[in-house]
């Protein structure tokens, strides 16, 4: 590899809190998608990528190759790329997307840049239904889309308003019985002599 070669491993890396190796072949093509999205027009959509991984292993699609797939896709979409969103080393089950260090800024302070998220894979992008649903829901109030590359989810689209249709059933539905047990519970707590669940009112102890 040239002197020219490892400067630019060296940067695309420090986008990475992790070794991310940066082929000359990745490097080659990164320049070629650049250089077609140059040639876009000023009114073009704006995509931002969201790169996500809880470990960095052989067995895993590598930050590098989701991000040469996600500006391969935006070329597609005739959009251009303002920007990626690299979370590595962050589970997407612990922390939603709007409190990860890069994807969160973007979210809580810099929604005007883009127009479209797009992500490699939907667990990429998150890992419970609920999250899914905010995000969801977060997008359709700004006139955002989210895109995933290997699934079904793209919001502009009949197969991704009826999927948006499904989760939001399935999450009302979900918040009706997490409703029902706590009411449930609480009827049951009143039945008891001893104190069972949550704390007593201010001035009470449980003996």
């Amino acid at each position: 590899m040239g002197k020219r070669g490892q400067r630019r491993l060296a940067a695309e890396r420090a986008t990475y809190n992790v070794e991310a190796e940066w082929t000359e072949a990745d490097l080659a093509l990164l320049e070629e998608l650049k250089r077609a999205e140059s040639l876009l027009p000023e009114d073009a959509p704006r995509a931002l990528l969201s790169v996500r991984l809880s470990v960095l292993t052989d067995d895993t699609t590598s930050p590098v190759r989701q991000e040469l797939d996600l500006r391969i896709l935006a070329r597609e979409r005739g959009c251009r790329v303002v920007g990626v969103a690299s979370d590595l080393n962050v589970s997407a089950t612990k922390v939603p997307p709007w409190k990860r260090k890069e994807l969160g800024d973007w979210l809580n302070n810099r929604s005007p840049e883009f127009d479209e998220i797009l992500f490699w894979k939907l667990d990429r992008f998150v890992r419970r239904l609920s999250d899914l649903s905010t995000m969801i829901e977060w997008s359709l109030r700004r006139g955002k889309n989210l895109v995933s590359k290997n699934d079904s989810l793209d919001l502009t689209t009949t197969a991704g308003k009826i999927m948006v249709t499904i989760i939001g059933g399935i999450a009302e539905i979900e918040a009706a019985n997490t409703s029902t047990r706590v009411t449930s519970l609480w009827d049951y707590a009143k039945s008891q002599e001893d104190w069972i669940i949550g704390k007593p009112t201010y001035g009470y102890v449980t003996d």
